[in-house]
């Protein structure tokens, strides 16, 4: 028995070289070039060139549309020192991203470090590396891809701009800049030095040219997220007490007195004097997830305790996006008379 296993061992090992060199024989060399090739696998005739001919993109009963009609938008990101490529990588990527069909990038990280350049702190814009994405997206435009420009996505700000206890903050400040007075001042200066900015290749500042489909003002940047995060819960001075003042006036404005906040709260009365919003002092996330579930979804009626819990989670929620962003809307509202649309 072993002896016949052992025959039909060798008897395979003889043969394999000869399968191997048929196969070999059947394999051809497949190169995949950088430059894109005229043939099926080019796609960029299905693009209309150049981007934004057809007027500005928005929204119109539910779809993104140009004066020629409805839009759809095949995009990928570009990230950190990818938005600020050379010449010839900026025209050797457009063509290539054009190529495959994409009509629109979106520029992601630009803030982090690399449009400061050699600026000496985080405030102002490097001209050199400005001049790189100026040509990045004429040549995006001309190939017929539109552009989403990121304004804060992961700008930090540190002792160099004026602001202490960096490593005791939120990373990139998210939360923190939607209602600390300067940063959004800073954030103001930011949008106008770039969007009113005159891009020399296309003639148009970013807030005319209608080949600039997007700009995100703040990535993932919600007050409310933070706080629930637990990101909040140790702020360092001075922002903590700024925090506290906010909060305490939009809950003085709500409830008007401590006796009133402490029924509507069932609460001690630390919370009109001292609050500061912090997930230990209301509830953990599971629990206030599983109580809008019961409300939206199931509409099951919820004991005194529950209803209680879920008041102090809304407040909290109303904050975030009312009263903070009276304060931190103003970067939103401060693009209209920039002119962007």
């Amino acid at each position: 028995m072993l002896s016949r296993a052992v025959l039909a061992i060798v008897g395979l090992l003889a043969v394999l070289p000869v399968f191997k060199a048929s196969a070999e024989e059947d394999l051809f060399p497949f190169v995949i070039t950088y430059e894109p090739r005229q043939g099926i696998t080019d796609l960029s005739g299905w693009l209309e060139r150049p981007a934004g001919k057809h007027g500005y993109v928005r929204a119109e009963d539910g779809r993104l549309v140009t004066d020629a009609g409805p839009i759809r938008f095949w995009a990928t990101n570009l990230c950190f020192e990818a938005c600020f490529p050379s010449r010839t990588e900026a025209e050797r990527l457009a063509a290539r991203l054009a190529s495959f069909g994409i009509n629109g990038v979106r520029l992601h990280h630009m803030d982090s470090h690399s449009i400061w350049g050699d600026s000496p702190n985080k405030l102002t814009i490097d001209p050199k590396k400005l001049d790189r994405l100026d040509y990045l997206i004429h040549q995006l435009k001309q190939h017929g891809i539109y552009t989403n420009l990121n304004l804060h996505v992961s700008r930090w700000f540190g002792d160099a701009e004026g602001f202490p206890a960096r490593e005791q903050r939120p990373h990139y400040d998210k939360g923190l800049d939607n209602f600390e007075p300067r940063m959004i001042e800073l954030q103001k200066k930011y949008a106008r030095d770039l969007l009113a900015h005159v891009n020399p290749y296309t003639g148009q500042s970013y807030c005319e040219d209608p080949a600039i489909a997007f700009v995100e003002i703040s990535n993932e940047d919600a007050l409310y997220a933070e706080w629930r995060a637990g990101h909040l819960d140790d702020l360092p001075e001075p922002y903590l007490t700024t925090f506290r003042k906010l909060w305490n006036a939009w809950l003085r404005r709500k409830y008007g007195t401590t006796a009133a906040l402490r029924e509507a709260w069932k609460a001690g009365q630390w919370l009109l004097g001292d609050a500061k919003p912090s997930v230990r002092y209301v509830r953990p996330v599971i629990e206030w997830i599983r109580l809008a579930y019961l409300v939206i979804r199931t509409a099951v009626a919820m004991d005194p305790d529950e209803q209680v819990r879920l008041r102090t989670v809304c407040d909290l929620r109303a904050f975030g996006v009312g009263e903070v962003h009276v304060v931190g809307g103003a970067s939103h509202d401060h693009l209209d008379p920039v002119g962007h649309e």
